[in-house]
């Protein structure tokens, strides 16, 4: 192999974003009321998707975050 192939093969590669390969995980919470804990609402791999979520909750007046995890949690 030339190395001017290998160096093309090197520019269309792409690193993973984890270790291990693993993608992330968005998900996004919310608060039912002020001074309960944050719950589960929804997860997804892509951030956009995520954030066209948490903008309707938001929206319909619910307190929500989003948190993204370089490694999902067994549990959120």
């Amino acid at each position: 192999m030339t190395a001017a192939i290998a160096n093309k093969r090197e520019a269309r590669s792409v690193a993973v974003s984890t270790p291990g390969g693993i993608a992330r995980q968005c998900v996004v919470q919310y608060k039912p009321v002020v001074g309960e804990a944050w719950q589960r609402y929804q997860s997804f791999l892509k951030i956009d998707q995520a954030r066209h979520c948490l903008d309707s909750l938001q929206k319909r007046g619910l307190r929500s975050r989003l948190v993204i995890y370089p490694i999902c949690p067994a549990t959120t």
